[in-house]
């Protein structure tokens, strides 16, 4: 179901033949339509609006993976290990979290493409560390600069520091509850 179709189905509060806007403080999802439709308590549900964003955004994911002949996983792991050279690849997974299992089929395929390395560590035999080649750092670079510049259009309207306090607390909470969470996610997701 697309936006377009759940505002239709969704009968806005009706002024005079259109949708009454929200009052201030109560938050609204606008539709293309025309439609408005308040959000109640799910504008501060976080599960809900975590939903919402990621249909919002999937196509994004999907265009900018198109641009530089990328899959699913491998925007991920290009930027964790470009912050983190050596990184092992269990912590890569858990870092992203993704399964282990999805986590070395996007290994195996950005080694395959000469973009990173894979090496037994000194420390651990049982594990792998991972780095970047210089082709994958470039890489890298050119996928940032190009989110970047999306980002950019998705905060439009949305001063610096407001967007510097979203992804504080953002990242806060995302690492709060990692603290707590199983290590081995129970599904695959896109980065």
């Amino acid at each position: 179901m697309n936006k377009d179709s759940l505002s239709a189905s969704i009968d806005p509060v009706p002024t005079q033949g259109r949708a009454q806007a929200p009052a201030p403080g109560d938050r609204a999802f606008r539709f293309k339509s025309g439609s408005v439709i308040r959000a109640g308590w799910l504008a501060e549900d976080l599960p809900f609006l975590n939903r919402s964003l990621r249909y919002l955004l999937r196509g994004q994911g999907g265009e900018l993976r198109q641009e530089f002949g990328l899959e699913s996983g491998d925007i991920g792991v290009l930027g964790v290990l470009q912050s983190n050279p050596g990184v092992t690849q269990n912590d890569l997974a858990a870092s992203l979290v993704l399964k282990k299992s999805a986590v070395t089929r996007v290994v195996q395929r950005l080694e395959a493409r000469g973009l990173l390395t894979r090496a037994r560590s000194p420390l651990d035999r049982r594990a792998n560390i991972l780095n970047l080649t210089e082709a994958g750092a470039d890489l890298a670079q050119r996928v940032r600069a190009a989110a970047a510049a999306r980002h950019a259009d998705w905060f439009t309207g949305i001063s610096a520091e407001e967007r510097a306090v979203f992804f504080d607390v953002l990242f806060r909470l995302v690492d709060r509850l990692a603290e707590t969470h199983p290590a081995d996610p129970g599904e695959d997701d896109d980065d």
